[in-house]
């Protein structure tokens, strides 16, 4: 009786431990495909040298903030998405807390020059920006374009990775010339 009894803990001391541990694991798929599912909004990077692709997955706001950026002028993208014109300000203010190491070197002899900090987009136009239309075990199929026309399909064989985007908006700053003085 007591074997039984023992035996009988052990199991559901088993049975509640894998309850808990299968629960707290994410559910993985089984093939690189299964992480893409129909409707997803993505970027396709395809290398020149061999065809291969990666693959970035963006939710709505990154996606719509990808294809605006394209499009439109930082300050029509700040005035659009408050969150651009946050991330702009911190990029602005990171470089002017660097700025005078940056002004020292751009000084010219003999005259001196007046510079202003500036800032722009930075915008990756070697992605090509998708939306997808169909996935099977050995291709998906995109749609992008401006229209949504053209279609591709993607061979399972050509993905190299699969990349979920955390900030696709970057910025490139500079020192611009305000004024000569003399």
């Amino acid at each position: 009786m007591r074997c039984v009894l023992m035996l009988l803990a052990t199991t559901i001391c088993f049975l509640s431990h894998e309850g808990l541990t299968s629960a707290a694991e994410p559910d993985f798929p089984s093939s690189l495909l299964g992480f893409i599912k129909p409707g997803m909004l993505i970027g396709l990077r395809t290398s020149q040298a061999d065809s291969l692709v990666s693959v970035e997955i963006y939710d709505e706001e990154q996606f719509r903030i990808a294809t605006d950026a394209r499009r439109l002028k930082l300050e029509e993208l700040e005035k659009k998405y408050p969150s651009v014109s946050e991330k702009a300000a911190k990029a602005l203010a990171t470089y002017q807390s660097s700025l005078e190491v940056r002004r020292s070197g751009n000084v010219v002899r003999g005259t001196s020059f007046v510079f202003e900090p500036s800032i722009e987009l930075d915008v990756d136009r070697t992605t090509t920006l998708c939306t997808v239309l169909h996935v099977n075990g050995d291709y998906f199929l995109v749609t992008y374009g401006d229209d949504n026309s053209r279609k591709q399909a993607i061979a399972k064989q050509a993905v190299t990775r699969i990349r979920w985007v955390s900030d696709d908006v970057r910025f490139k700053t500079s020192l611009r010339t305000v004024s000569r003085a003399e």
